[in-house]
């Protein structure tokens, strides 16, 4: 449970389905990637994220499917 401004390392994924998987490859999330949280959203629990530059924000489920590392 990274805290906003914290960058952490992608140290596992779920990989209980395609359509997932897919998903997250095209927002750049995978393994050793370092990920930024930008923005936590309390009402939803969804958060903003940034991988390379580039902001993405992402549900609560995805969130919970991707596990990280803090650097």
């Amino acid at each position: 449970d990274q805290n906003v401004g914290e960058t952490a390392k992608v140290i596992r994924v779920n990989d209980y389905d395609r359509k997932f998987l897919n998903y997250i490859s095209q927002l750049g999330i995978k393994l050793s990637e370092p990920i930024t949280v930008k923005q936590k959203r309390d009402f939803d629990k969804s958060m903003e994220i940034e991988i390379k530059g580039k902001s993405w924000n992402v549900s609560y489920t995805l969130a919970q499917n991707v596990f990280v590392e803090l650097k």
